[in-house]
C-alpha cells in the first residue's frame, strides 16, 4: 500500500456507512488533518490498518461502522502494537462496544468528545490470533449469531435486540450443549458470588471445571447481542476480563430465564457463574473450542 502521507485523523469507514454521515463527520472535522478510508470486508480493514501503522502514517485511528469494523481496527492496530489513539463513531446495527462505553448516539456528539476528550487507556481481549474489544464468547450465541445473520433485515430495524433475540429463540430449539472444559486462574471480588466459588484465601485460585456450557462469555464490555447485557459488572479499564459461564439448562428453563438476562439479573440463577481473569484456556472432547 502506498503511504498516504501523515494525517492527524484516519477514518476506516465501514462501506455501509451513509453517505450523508460521512459528510457530517467531515465537517466536523473541517481544517484537520485528515483521510478516509472505505473498507468492504473485515480482513482488508485489518491489513490497511496495520501497513499504514507500520509506515507512521496517522496519529488517531476512527472506526465508523459498527462492532466488526471496531474489532478490525482493533486488530489492525495491534498488529504493531505501536501507541496510536483509538476513536468510535458508532454507526452500525448494535454498537455493543460504544454502549459498554457510554458513548454518545450522534455523530455530532461522538465527533466533539474525539476532538475534545482526554484518551484512556482500556483494555484488549485476546483470543489465539485474534484481538476483542468488547465480548468473546463459544457456545448458543455463536449459533444465534449466525442464524440472525439469515434473518429478514425488517428485524434490525426494529432494533438489534429483537433481531438477535429471534436468531436466540431459534438457537435455543437447535443447540445441543457440549463439554467444555475451562482451566486457569480468577481473581477474588466483591462482584463474585462466594456461595458459588466457595472460600477464595490466595489472591489467585485456580478454576479447573468440565461441564456442559449453553454459554461462556469472555467480556472486556457489558453488552453484546444488540443490547444483551451478558456481564453487567464488567469494566473495559481494569486489566481483567470478566468469565460468565452458564450451565446447560432445559429447554422451557431457558426460554424462561431469558428475561433475567436482559434484566441483568441472571447472576441470581444458580446456573450461571462470573468470575474475573487475566488468561484462561478452553477445550472440548472433540478438540480445541471455535470461537
Amino acid at each position: 500500500m502506498a503511504n498516504l502521507g501523515k494525517v492527524d485523523y484516519l477514518f476506516i469507514v465501514n462501506q455501509k456507512v451513509p453517505k450523508e454521515n460521512i459528510l457530517e463527520i467531515n465537517r466536523h472535522f473541517r481544517g484537520r488533518n485528515r483521510q478516509f478510508i472505505c473498507t468492504k470486508r473485515w480482513k482488508e480493514a485489518v491489513e490497511k490498518i496495520a501497513d499504514l501503522d507500520a509506515q507512521k502514517s496517522f496519529k488517531t485511528a476512527i472506526a465508523v461502522g459498527g462492532d466488526g469494523t471496531v474489532n478490525a481496527v482493533v486488530n489492525g492496530l495491534m498488529k504493531h502494537k505501536n501507541s496510536r489513539t483509538f476513536g468510535v463513531i458508532p454507526l452500525g446495527t448494535g454498537n455493543d462496544f460504544a454502549k459498554s462505553l457510554n458513548l454518545p448516539k450522534s455523530v455530532e456528539e461522538n465527533c466533539r468528545l474525539i476532538l475534545s476528550a482526554e484518551p484512556k487507556e482500556i483494555d484488549v481481549g485476546k483470543i489465539n490470533e485474534f484481538y476483542f474489544a468488547n465480548i468473546a464468547s463459544i457456545g448458543i450465541d455463536a449459533l444465534a449469531t449466525k442464524l440472525s445473520a439469515n434473518q429478514s433485515g425488517v428485524w434490525k430495524k426494529i432494533h438489534p435486540a429483537v433481531h438477535y433475540a429471534l436468531g436466540l429463540l431459534k438457537a435455543i430449539l437447535r443447540y445441543k450443549a457440549a463439554d467444555f472444559k475451562i482451566i486457569g486462574t480468577y481473581l477474588p471480588s466483591p462482584r463474585e458470588d462466594s456461595a458459588k466459588w466457595g472460600s477464595r484465601p490466595e489472591p489467585e485460585i485456580e478454576l479447573g471445571f468440565k461441564k456442559k456450557v449453553l454459554l461462556a462469555a469472555f467480556a472486556n464490555g457489558k453488552i453484546y447481542g444488540g443490547n444483551f447485557p451478558i456481564a453487567p459488572t464488567a469494566k473495559i479499564d481494569d486489566k481483567n476480563l470478566t468469565l460468565c459461564v452458564i450451565e446447560a439448562m432445559p429447554f422451557w428453563k431457558t426460554l424462561r430465564n431469558l428475561p433475567k438476562l436482559l434484566a441483568a439479573k441472571h447472576g441470581e440463577l444458580k446456573e450461571v457463574l462470573f468470575a474475573d481473569f487475566k488468561g484462561i484456556i478452553i477445550a472440548s472432547d472433540n478438540g480445541l473450542v471455535q470461537i
